[in-house]
């Protein structure tokens, strides 16, 4: 709630003694809700239409463990314990062609980019596709670890001749991404758009260079995350490092999308943000807040029909200490499926969830 900030409402501000922030800490979004001052950034892209808030997104019986909650938005099947693919990881399957009778064509890219240091993120783990993972663009690896069987050393694994052909296509295209990712971070002009100088700026100018190449690449991911001492996960001493993580997102988001819109190719990108959890109503003993359940979720980019969905949730109505969802994580799944991707979302979903009237 420090995020999407119901300043004006005596619950937040009594539940928070020493985290609650006050009207002048805070831009307006409605009535009595607004984002801290530190997020004046994608305000602007607010004011701009390139920027929105979604309220209160979550799901049923959520679950309060980093690692289960993680998999869930990740997987997009909370009732699966044992997911082996993420749901962007089945949408590249989708955008991997399809192989003919007497043919095997090979995709001219990989539909999926990763650039971080950790490990790929279950979320672009598919069956018929290979992420390409770049911690920067002269650091490159690809990531096979699920869906592909083993090939032992002199015999295949595969079950069959189409199966091997469909592997070896799929890190062929792979391969060939790689080699366009290298090249498109050393011929990229830098642009009028200065980044701030944090990690995650720069990860984010890596991927406005690759959008910008033309690779073919459909999906591009990176992480803002971790979970030791300043992270987001603030169990204590939250107020100043929330607020200064908070700005980092904000002033490494606004350049990206400034970065974009310079080459008007704003209008054919949408970026999702999500986090396993929100946080508790209630502040703990230590100036902190611990996992709570549904959180707001950013969009933004070309498109969006409007800057605010949904109303803040009613704060004495609480699930596991936190709010609860009005809005299902797999609604704005399916709304990129279908408005950005060009996916029918229930094969990719395993069931229909109605998508949200925010992209055109």
């Amino acid at each position: 709630m420090n995020t999407v900030v119901p300043y004006e409402n005596d619950i937040y501000q009594r539940s928070r003694p020493t985290l609650a922030l006050k009207k002048k800490d805070v831009i307006p979004l409605q009535q009595g809700v607004g984002i801290p001052a530190r997020m004046k950034g994608v305000f602007d892209g607010l004011e701009q239409g390139s920027f929105a808030v979604i309220h209160a997104v979550g799901y049923s019986n959520p679950s309060g463990d980093h690692d289960r909650a993680m998999e869930i938005w990740q997987t997009a099947q909370p009732d699966n314990p044992h997911p082996e693919t993420g749901w962007l990881g089945r949408a590249a399957d989708h955008l991997v062609p399809s192989p003919k009778a007497g043919a095997s064509p090979i995709p001219a890219a990989s539909p999926s980019v990763f650039i971080s240091e950790i490990a790929t993120p279950l979320t672009v783990i598919g069956r018929a596709s290979v992420c390409v993972k770049a911690a920067d663009p002269a650091s490159l690896t690809l990531d096979a670890s699920f869906g592909f069987p083993a090939i032992g050393e002199g015999t295949s694994k595969f079950p069959s001749a189409a199966c091997e052909s469909l592997v070896s296509d799929a890190i062929a295209a792979s391969l060939r991404t790689a080699e366009r990712v290298a090249e498109a971070s050393r011929e990229d002009k830098p642009g009028n758009v200065s980044y701030p100088s944090t990690l995650f700026a720069r990860r984010l100018e890596w991927l406005a260079r690759l959008i910008r190449a033309e690779l073919g690449t459909r999906i591009f991911c990176t992480e803002m995350g971790g979970s030791g001492p300043g992270s987001f996960d603030t169990h204590s001493l939250q107020a100043n490092n929330h607020g200064e993580l908070l700005g980092e997102f904000s002033d490494a988001l606004a350049a990206f999308l400034a970065d974009l819109a310079r080459d008007r190719i704003l209008e054919r990108v949408i970026v999702y943000t999500y986090s396993e959890f929100g946080r508790t109503v209630r502040e703990n003993g230590r100036r902190g807040t611990d996992h709570g359940s549904a959180a707001p979720i950013f969009l933004a980019g070309g498109g969006l029909r409007q800057s605010v969905v949904g109303e803040h949730p009613d704060l004495r109505e609480m699930e596991n200490g936190g709010v609860k969802h009005t809005v299902d994580f797999r609604q704005i799944y399916a709304t990129i499926l279908e408005r950005r991707l060009g996916i029918p979302s229930q094969q990719v979903l395993s069931a229909s969830f109605e998508p949200l009237p925010i992209l055109v």
